[in-house]
């Protein structure tokens, strides 16, 4: 199976043996391990007509009034510290 993607650094990543990948990718390189896969090609996103029209069909989201994007959370307040200190 050859696998297309929009990603460059992929290609180079996946090459290397799984002893010599940072940490953080070993784990996608032994979840890819299950499938057959035979190469990563790089390919400019704007070729792949398919990938992009899905990236572009989303779906209209829908937010209850009480609902709000961002909570704004102020981390000063309950780490234990004095006020002189902080």
């Amino acid at each position: 199976m050859i696998i297309r993607s929009d990603h460059k650094p992929l290609e180079s990543v996946l090459k290397k043996p799984l002893s010599s990948a940072p940490g953080r990718l070993q784990g996608m390189m032994m979840k890819l391990q299950k499938y057959n896969i035979e190469m990563i090609r790089y390919e400019c996103g704007t070729k792949m007509y398919i990938a992009d029209l899905l990236s572009r069909a989303y779906l209209p989201e829908v937010r209850g009034e009480d609902e709000k994007e961002f909570e704004l959370v102020n981390m000063i307040k309950p780490l234990p510290v004095s006020d002189q200190k902080l």
